[in-house]
């Protein structure tokens, strides 16, 4: 408290050949703010993040790494600090304003901190900021309301694009989250697109609707091999592609994904008529082997048979249809 007392915002020096005492300096409040926030000083843990961060850089952070790491670090700590307001402000019932606007200061240093990983070129800052991004929103994301979040899933997936993808294939949680980020995007922009056609504002939807698409198509490299673990991307890619225009979605290598995809723009209700036969026909094509022997997709094949119920073509799809 004492330390707080004598140092105000903006009194950290900014002169040349002070590199060493900013160093210290900017250690310094980075471990009294690391210190706070482990006992949940939230206020001490705030203010100590805000000093770190008034320490300017005079160069970009890949010259001064030490200083720009700790302010990648005192972002995600004042995120976190922002978090834990928003819970206090939405138990105390104040009709969700205040909440609301902590959740949205908490989601803007979220984006900077990983802005920063980008700068820095530090794959495990990115990952972390996408991983608050992700563990602090759990309950937008539950209630699908999803308009708040659009803006920072549109730099995680960019910022997870950009990171080592060799590592990222190899490491299963990552391709995971990666997968949720991307189909979470694809799920923003699909509702803003809904909302705009029932009359809402039409923000930034179509540049969205291209990033959303691409984070889609990265997500599903990442993911090759693994259509089970990425059936919740293939679904929205493939309902944001239909949104988009498209008559016939394309979503990766795997035949079972590629039937996924037009039996969920049935489900969805998203083509009709002969369009929809045409999909429901190649859905059942896609789910027989080269050997004529139906591919192991229980599930796929129940949707299957009730789209073709739904479509009075019960008697169609040719031969090796699976229960």
């Amino acid at each position: 408290q004492e330390l707080l007392a004598e140092a105000e915002p903006g009194q950290e020096s900014d002169a040349p050949g002070d590199s060493q005492l900013k160093r210290e300096r900017t250690l310094l409040w980075a471990e009294l703010m690391k210190a706070a926030w482990q006992e949940r000083l939230r206020p001490v843990a705030r203010a100590s993040a805000e000093r770190v961060l008034a320490i300017p850089l005079e160069t970009e952070p890949l010259v001064e790494v030490e200083v720009a790491r700790r302010q990648a670090e005192a972002r995600l700590v004042l995120a976190e600090t922002f978090v834990a307001e928003a819970e206090e402000l939405a138990a105390a019932d104040d009709g969700g304003t205040g909440a609301a606007v902590m959740r949205q200061e908490s989601l803007r240093e979220i984006e900077a901190g990983i802005e920063l990983g980008l700068a820095l070129r530090d794959d495990d800052i990115v990952y972390n900021g996408c991983v608050c991004l992700w563990n602090y929103n759990e309950a937008l994301l539950l209630a699908e309301t999803l308009e708040p979040l659009r803006s920072s899933l549109r730099v995680a997936a960019r910022a997870m694009a950009a990171t080592d993808q060799a590592v990222l294939a190899r490491d299963t949680p990552l391709v995971e989250l990666a997968c949720a980020v991307a189909a979470t995007f694809a799920r923003a922009v699909e509702a803003g697109i809904v909302a705009c056609k029932d009359g809402g504002p039409e923000d930034g939807l179509k540049e969205d609707t291209d990033r959303a698409l691409e984070a889609c198509t990265w997500a599903d490299g990442v993911a090759t091999g693994r259509p089970q673990l990425k059936r919740e991307l293939t679904a929205a890619w493939a309902r944001l592609q239909a949104h988009a225009g498209s008559k016939q979605p394309t979503v990766g290598a795997e035949p079972e994904s590629q039937a996924r995809a037009n039996l969920e723009l049935l489900r969805a209700g998203l083509v009709d008529g002969a369009s929809a036969k045409g999909l429901l026909a190649s859905a059942k094509q896609l789910l027989v082997g080269s050997d004529e022997s139906p591919r192991p997709a229980p599930e796929l094949w129940m949707r299957a048979a009730e789209q073709s119920l739904r479509l009075d073509d019960v008697a169609g799809g040719g031969r090796g249809r699976g229960g």
